[in-house]
């Protein structure tokens, strides 16, 4: 495996890091999971071939950099079909920042994403099609209101690209299910709007990417560590106005 160029030869490896933690202090280096979960993956639910770095407790830092291999920031087929990027197979250089205060109930992230790759030269992205640079800024918060109920919000704009060039997400969470307890269950409602050029790898198990539009989900735990999950998204393509929609389950087991 060559972490500079996040390709390998016969060997495929989804994820495999090496981790140190120490007191409010955490680094992980290699194939990493690479998850935004302050807006609820609004931007990431993919891997980094890289470094994370987090440090901090109410005051919070996280650093990352590294690169991203096409087959982890695969587009929404039909966005792929609209803009043909899959014809670009180096993989896209990527560094950023996320800075968070969290105090007790209440938290808030300003996070910046700098991206570089040829992917982006191209009529969907700026009107001169000779852009190879995004430069995204977000700002996201979450309000948890008692052991039942928490509300998280985010908006990212990226200021290179002249089209598909802001997400945004408000996101209602009820409960939550617990892996090692048996009936515990959670249910979330979200409006998501995921540009194709700002959400990146959005998490896609309900709204697709370059969509906007509502998501329900739910998960029950039904044997200690085995959890079932659905959702359920419906909405429009912001490429053609055309109807989106979704159903997706999935079991999941732990071990």
């Amino acid at each position: 495996m060559r972490l500079n160029n996040d390709t390998g030869d016969d060997l495929h490896l989804r994820r495999a890091w090496a981790q140190g933690n120490y007191d409010n202090f955490n680094v992980r280096i290699g194939k990493i999971p690479d998850l935004t979960t302050y807006d609820k993956h609004l931007m990431f639910f993919t891997q980094l071939s890289g470094v994370e770095v987090n440090a901090g407790k109410v005051f919070k830092a996280q650093l990352r950099a590294g690169r991203i291999n096409k087959a982890d920031l695969m587009y929404d087929e039909s966005f792929r079909r609209a803009t043909g990027r899959t014809a670009v197979d180096d993989p896209m250089s990527f560094q950023s920042v996320a800075l968070t205060y969290a105090p007790s109930k209440f938290s808030l992230t300003g996070a910046y994403y700098h991206f570089n790759s040829d992917m982006f030269k191209d009529e969907f992205y700026s009107r001169n099609a000779s852009e190879d640079d995004a430069h995204i800024w977000e700002v996201a918060s979450a309000y948890r209101f008692d052991k039942n109920f928490a509300l998280t919000g985010a908006y990212m704009r990226n200021t290179k690209a002249d089209f598909y060039n802001k997400s945004y997400v408000a996101h209602l969470d009820y409960k939550g299910s617990k892996k090692n307890d048996p009936g515990s269950w959670g249910a979330y409602v979200s409006y998501r709007y995921q540009g194709g050029n700002t959400s990146m790898y959005p998490s896609t198990d309900g709204a697709f990417q370059n969509t906007k539009g509502w998501e329900l989900g739910a998960q029950y735990t039904i044997l200690p560590n085995i959890q079932a999950k659905a959702i359920y998204f419906n909405g429009e393509q912001l490429e053609n106005g055309r109807d989106a929609d979704k159903l997706f389950g999935r079991v999941e087991f732990w071990f």
